[in-house]
């Protein structure tokens, strides 16, 4: 797992073809938004079947390649679902906990930050191999101990998905039109998943 190249590789992806991610991104952040969540896990599916699609054939994508990482819906909706509890858990029910049981604290966050990191490619399995949402959990957890481990991916997951949006979220408190960059990150954050999963190949390479 090197988390550098992966987020050279976005920002290499994203630059090449800026317009067309910044909308699919915000089709992603609103259409997730404005679904409640329902529609997240097809639209993450979507996101990443584009980012696989631009590295494994170097060509350039479009809204069609959003679409057609649509397959598998009844997978990508369980995704929803998913998520879904993971934002009512993070969000709602374990800051309760903590308010009643502070000590809860530590062990709880250590296990989401567990299921994040050993789930991490769940995602990119069932639209790229078509596999079962309980599938894909198991084997992305596999390819998170054999590519790497658990401590290179964590290191991955922090540095993509959680510092970025902890610092944009500091600095929109500081200046309100900061919070904007939320359009960039977003696609950024997907396209270095899409790189993670795709390994040590480089853009353009062909699919083994």
């Amino acid at each position: 797992m090197e988390t550098g190249r992966h987020i050279r590789t976005a920002f290499k992806l994203f630059s090449s073809r800026m317009i067309m991610y910044l909308a699919m991104g915000a089709v992603l952040a609103y259409g997730s938004l404005f679904s409640f969540g329902i529609l997240a896990g097809p639209l993450i599916g979507g996101f990443i079947n584009v980012g696989l699609a631009h590295q494994r054939t170097g060509g350039r994508p479009g809204l069609g390649d959003l679409v057609a990482g649509f397959q598998n819906l009844g997978n990508l909706f369980l995704l929803s679902l998913l998520l879904i509890g993971s934002w009512v858990g993070i969000g709602i029910l374990l800051p309760a906990l903590i308010a009643i049981v502070w000590w809860a604290y530590i062990p709880i966050f250590i296990l989401l930050v567990s299921l994040v990191t050993w789930w991490m490619y769940v995602p990119a399995l069932v639209v790229d191999k078509g596999m079962t949402l309980r599938r894909a959990m198991q084997a992305s957890r596999a390819r998170v101990n054999d590519q790497g481990g658990f401590f290179p991916h964590l290191g991955f997951v922090v540095c993509v998905f959680v510092l970025p949006p902890l610092a944009l979220f500091g600095l929109s408190m500081v200046l309100p039109p900061a919070g904007l960059l939320n359009f960039v990150l977003c696609p950024l954050q997907f396209l270095a998943l899409a790189s993670a999963y795709e390994g040590d190949r480089e853009p353009g390479a062909p699919s083994p």
